[in-house]
């Protein structure tokens, strides 16, 4: 994969976990990404941040905000970005409520590099970076 056929393509991750969130972001900004990070749903929905994005990657199971309350006041201020869930939460209905809510993928934890861009690469198709 092309370093530069992602540059200009900004991927938000809200992950609560900072072992989780710094690793994405070092692998993320080494395919070419810009990267934001947040380390709660509530810091990421207060930022300035939250409509410039190409895709946001957002951790499932959080406390104090779970994603699912993240994707609804996204919703309501009528931000609209593809979501590729990330959970470490083995739970079968996970799976059937992403696809239910439109979501692009979900990814379980340890996440597999090869399975993020493919799932990166699959929500950026609707949506060309810029």
């Amino acid at each position: 994969m092309s370093v530069s056929a992602f540059t200009g393509t900004t991927i938000i991750v809200v992950d609560d976990d900072d072992g989780v969130r710094g690793a994405l972001e070092a692998l993320l900004q080494s395919e070419g990404f810009t990267v934001l990070t947040f380390g709660s749903g509530g810091d990421f929905l207060d930022s300035d941040d939250t409509g410039g994005a190409d895709c946001l990657l957002l951790d499932l199971n959080m406390p104090e905000m779970d994603g699912e309350a993240v994707l609804l006041s996204l919703a309501e201020r009528g931000i609209d970005l593809p979501v590729i869930v990330i959970t470490s939460v083995d739970d079968p209905t996970i799976k059937a409520r992403v696809e239910a809510a439109g979501w692009c993928a979900i990814l379980e934890k340890p996440i597999d590099h090869e399975k993020l861009f493919e799932s990166i690469r699959d929500a950026l198709k609707d949506s060309p970076p810029g």
